[in-house]
């Protein structure tokens, strides 16, 4: 159970870091906006859904799209500072500045994932 706590409380924190940034991306374009709209309720909705009690095949679920969503911000975050904004809006092409707060933000994403991991193994043995 301790682990659980772990990823709901660092999905927590990086839903908390996206949310910081909602308004000033949505003064960027909307799209980029909702972009931080939709990556800070669903982590908020993941440390929620971490500590409520569902049946086991709910729980798998959970982990696999956790493990995929969570690893989509990673890789769109690693595009955006490296080769630029892909396709779309005022900023494509743009390379985003690599700051403290989107690091510590990846990192939390990095350690969710391995918790995530942690918690399929642990279903795994159990089943």
């Amino acid at each position: 159970m301790k682990i659980k706590i772990t990823a709901a409380l660092l999905s927590l924190a990086a839903g908390i870091i996206h949310g910081m940034f909602i308004q000033e991306h949505f003064q960027e374009w909307w799209g980029y906006g909702s972009f931080f709209l939709l990556a800070t309720i669903a982590q908020v909705l993941y440390a929620v859904l971490l500590v409520v009690p569902m049946q086991k095949p709910l729980d798998r679920t959970l982990y696999t799209s956790g493990i995929f969503g969570n690893l989509t911000i990673i890789v769109l975050w690693a595009i955006t500072r490296t080769m630029g904004i892909p396709f779309f809006g005022p900023g494509a092409g743009e390379i985003e500045e690599i700051t403290f707060l989107s690091v510590l933000s990846v990192i939390l994403e990095i350690i969710l994932i391995g918790c995530f991991l942690v918690l399929l193994r642990r279903e795994k043995i159990k089943a």
